[in-house]
């Protein structure tokens, strides 16, 4: 009925000479929105924040994932160590349609397959006075632009299996980067 906050705060300090000295806050806010009929929509906020200079492992570095396996806390055709910021803040949309359209057609009806769509975006900046520390891995960067990705999916299949058909908006002119992916995930219901 209400939403869910989760938030963290860590501070790094000197010792002894060693380390960093730094303010890291970090927050998370879920919904859900239910339209009757028309399904619900599942609405994620995150967002964060450093205040200090430090290393790359320190900073706030986006969750991507490389495997078939899809993830809900990571961007899905992101791959892992791609981007870092010292600020960000992320939505993670899924509007799951509850029938309303699978159940339109027989077989999906009968195996109770339900649909959805989602989109997940994240902007987020980086100062370069964190590269006069050590400098950025390749592979790592900021987010020049937003990064977007986009799709459609089905779960409840055999009351087991999601299945989740990605695209990635932005970024993409990289020749590392997938731009289209399938995933899956275990998702057991009774």
């Amino acid at each position: 009925r209400n939403p869910r906050l989760d938030y963290a705060y860590t501070y790094g300090m000197k010792f002894n000479g060693f380390g960093y000295e730094f303010h890291k806050l970090e927050f998370d806010i879920a919904d859900r929105y239910f339209f009757g009929f028309f399904g619900f929509l599942d609405l994620k906020i995150l967002g964060g924040k450093i205040w200090g200079d430090v290393p790359y492992p320190l900073l706030l570095n986006h969750q991507g994932n490389d495997s078939y396996y899809f993830d809900n806390q990571s961007f899905n055709l992101m791959n892992p160590f791609e981007f870092a910021s010292d600020q960000y803040v992320s939505v993670m949309l899924k509007y799951n349609f509850n029938g309303l359209i699978s159940n339109r057609l027989p077989l999906f009806k009968r195996l109770k397959i339900r649909s959805f769509v989602f989109a997940n975006g994240i902007y987020g900046t980086l100062n370069s006075s964190h590269e006069n520390i050590i400098l950025l891995p390749d592979g790592l960067s900021s987010l020049n632009e937003p990064y977007l990705e986009t799709g459609f999916g089905f779960d409840n299949i055999f009351k087991l299996i999601r299945l989740d058909f990605i695209w990635r908006i932005t970024n993409i002119n990289s020749p590392q980067v997938q731009k289209f992916g399938v995933t899956f995930d275990i998702v057991p219901s009774f």
